[in-house]
């Protein structure tokens, strides 16, 4: 779980490095939305990238591992 501070030191950080832009809520000026600046939108384009080609290059392995979990101990699916 992300505590409030937590969540405002990381927010102040993304701000200060260009990543979100803070824009006051019009109705309640309690209310501070955030936005990904084009700087923010780019990075995170990049990272999606990298981060789908990673889970395709990792997924045959994992489906190795997971095989045979639902199964009853002692059985396999070369028994079928």
């Amino acid at each position: 779980m992300l505590r409030h501070h937590s969540a405002v030191e990381l927010v102040q950080r993304a701000v200060a490095a260009g990543l979100l832009t803070r824009c006051p809520d019009r109705a309640d000026g309690r209310v501070v939305r955030l936005a990904l600046s084009r700087e923010g939108g780019a990075a995170l384009e990049r990272l999606s990238a990298l981060h789908v080609e990673e889970l395709q290059r990792l997924g045959h392995p994992r489906h190795r591992l997971w095989d045979g979990l639902d199964e009853p101990k002692g059985a396999s699916s070369e028994d079928a």
